[in-house]
């Protein structure tokens, strides 16, 4: 009797334990790494948020299984058995992550279409991690971006200040420079609301585009030509 059908028996569990362990490795190193590049700012605050481990503990989970069917089916995917077991791992993370991305079909709700199978669930807890870090990130954004723009005139800055800031970067994506000018026209185009506002929610922009850092750089560097006074 092979280890492999053995251990389903639960006669060699502990020969297979690192490889369990690994996947499962495997599989948290992928949900994580989907986690870390959806956000410019705070990655890892989204990361270790209860929803983010959650995201990444399915991911692993779900290698795991993967592995478990694979040992209980008996498939190898390897001529050497000293390569087999770091083939099986290695499919199981793979499968693992393709199978809970895919979705069987898709339904039309409303104006949104809605994927049915395995993907939803991810994106249903994907939604939770984006409002669990909207929410600690949005006070403590709020108190930066006022101290980052305080006392600079919109009038001064909405088009020296992104410049210089979009100097600073390489490679911003065209499609959020231009979803960030159309902010900027609607701005210029408000006579309701106050400047102090719309210098804050222009730096607020300008965050989620470069970050924290170099919105905080590009300002000082330029402060003397933005801060608060007749329109140069």
């Amino acid at each position: 009797m092979s280890c492999a059908a053995a251990a389903m028996g639960g006669a060699c569990w502990p020969a297979l334990f690192p490889m369990f362990l690994g996947v499962f490795f495997l599989g948290c190193i992928i949900g994580a790494g989907e986690i870390l590049s959806r956000y410019r700012e705070g990655p890892w605050l989204a990361a270790f948020s209860l929803p983010g481990l959650s995201y990444i503990a399915i991911n692993g989970g779900a290698a795991a299984v993967a592995l478990y069917i694979i040992l209980t089916a008996g498939w190898t995917f390897s001529a050497s058995p000293e390569l087999a077991p770091l083939w099986q791992v290695l499919i199981a993370g793979v499968s693992a992550t393709a199978f809970f991305r895919a979705s069987l079909f898709e339904m039309r709700v409303g104006n949104e279409t809605v994927p049915i199978g395995p993907g939803a669930l991810l994106k249903i807890v994907l939604v939770s991690v984006d409002r669990a870090v909207e929410r600690r990130r949005g006070t403590d954004r709020a108190k930066k971006v006022s101290q980052i723009m305080s006392g600079v005139n919109f009038e001064n800055a909405y088009i020296a200040l992104p410049t210089h800031c979009f100097a600073l970067m390489q490679n911003l994506p065209e499609k959020d420079l231009e979803e960030f000018k159309g902010t900027v026209k609607s701005l210029m185009e408000d006579l309701q609301t106050p400047a102090e506002v719309k210098a804050s929610i222009l730096g607020l922009g300008l965050m989620n585009l470069v970050g924290e850092d170099v919105l905080r750089a590009a300002v000082n560097n330029i402060r003397h030509y933005i801060v608060s006074g007749p329109s140069a």
